[in-house]
């Protein structure tokens, strides 16, 4: 039986729903010795993991025979001039409790800023050529020993855009969708444990990375389609919470739902334009243009850009399968001779298997696309970014990494990695 004389140091960390024990001082021969000794009640509490370990310890041989009084001591301490080695035992026992108690995280408000002159007013053209902006994919994979978020989209290819932006005049900004992951509402997969709580930083360094677009391009009009990935928290919300799907704050306008990505991330006060009802949301360019997220994916590279033109008797441009495509027919019909084209400008997330996937080998590009118009007739370029680099019009840009300056700026504890 453990004697309490036994015990040199005791150790109890208790949260919601775990209790960690760590005893020094004797040999334990097993756990219910252990729980019984400190009363746990095993009712309530499993013990999942126990792990003990020994060492040396050495100490004087001394005899002493003292008495105190008064505060003084009387008596004597003799040094019999030999040291004493005893085995020392330390264990530790992990439970969790067997009815859980349900934990609210707490989460921190989601604040983004805009940029003060970014007041809403009318958008004037500044020239003749869109930019197209592949799917971003926000979204991160938390480390569930460090918390260190690990970010699925590509800081690097993203400096990229902005350079571009800063030295062109774009008419439009089309962001074709898929703008955030959202792998933890995923109603199709089962979701990963470090996936979750990750929506928060993703909308946050989302809408830090659009305000920077708008401030880099205050009279472009900037549209955000969406996508699939984007659909998910809809999803979610009708899968899981179908009372407050489509829930509104009240006011005289008309407003976004609470639980929605546009109204996560501003975009009123970014003036920006939100083209929702996936997989039917899409824009027209022109008469001649059509452009999408998209929702055809072929195995084969080049097949998609090839179904999509086969069906089509416009050009389309569209984003979804995260490859560089471009597919062309000419037409020959009572207007005469004319030719369309199908292309997909790659993506701006991580290729290199960060983001979840069927495979760790992904068949995808990282690459944006411009498109210049002569009567409405569309132009495309499709710009690949390789290693970090892309070269457009006689330019090169290099990304850079802006991860210390997006972690002042938000003022967050987050902890990105690159």
């Amino acid at each position: 039986m453990i004697k309490k004389s036994d015990i040199r140091s005791f150790e109890e960390d208790e949260e919601e729903n775990t209790k960690t024990l760590k005893i020094t001082g004797f040999r334990i021969f097993s756990p219910e010795e252990l729980v019984e000794f400190l009363e746990v009640d095993l009712n309530e509490w499993e013990i999942v993991r126990q792990k003990a370990g020994t060492w040396e310890g050495f100490r004087k041989d001394i005899e002493k025979n003292l008495t105190f009084e008064n505060g003084k001591a009387d008596g004597y301490i003799i040094d019999m001039g030999k040291i004493n080695t005893e085995t020392l035992f330390r264990t530790e026992v992990i439970l969790i409790r067997k009815s859980p108690i349900p934990v609210i995280p707490e989460i921190k408000p989601i604040i983004i800023s805009p940029p003060s002159r970014l007041e809403k007013r009318e958008r004037t053209a500044t020239g003749n050529r869109d930019l197209i902006i592949p799917d971003l994919q926000f979204g991160f994979e938390k480390d569930q020993n460090s918390g260190v978020l690990n970010p699925f989209h590509d800081r690097l290819a993203l400096d990229i855009i902005l350079q571009v932006i800063e030295v062109n005049r774009f008419n439009r900004i089309f962001i074709l969708g898929d703008a955030i992951d959202l792998a933890e509402a995923s109603t199709k997969f089962i979701t990963s444990p470090n996936f979750y709580f990750t929506i928060a930083p993703s909308i946050v360094e989302l809408g830090w990375w659009l305000s920077k677009i708008r401030e880099l391009a205050p009279d472009s009009e900037i549209f955000v389609l969406e996508g699939n990935h984007d659909k998910r928290l809809i999803d979610a919300i009708a899968t899981r919470m179908p009372f407050v799907y489509d829930l509104k704050k009240y006011s005289k306008e008309v407003t976004f739902p609470v639980l929605s990505i546009p109204n996560l991330l501003s975009f009123d006060s970014l003036d920006i334009n939100w083209v929702g009802g996936y997989p039917d949301s899409f824009v027209w360019a022109t008469p001649k243009l059509r452009i999408s997220h998209g929702s055809v994916v072929k195995a084969k590279p080049g097949a998609t850009s090839s179904a999509v033109v086969e069906k089509s008797t416009v050009s389309e441009i569209f984003g979804h399968i995260h490859r560089i495509e471009y597919v062309s027919k000419t037409i020959h019909d009572y207007e005469g001779q004319r030719s369309i084209f199908a292309a997909s400008p790659g993506c701006l997330c991580k290729i290199d298997g960060t983001v979840p996937g069927n495979t760790l080998s992904q068949n995808w590009q990282n690459g944006f696309a411009i498109v210049d118009y002569l009567d409405e007739e569309p132009f495309i370029k499709i710009v690949e970014i390789n290693k970090n680099v892309a070269l457009f019009e006689g330019r090169m840009f290099r990304g850079f990494d802006n991860t210390e300056t997006i972690q002042k700026d938000l003022g967050s504890d987050f902890r990105f990695l690159n």
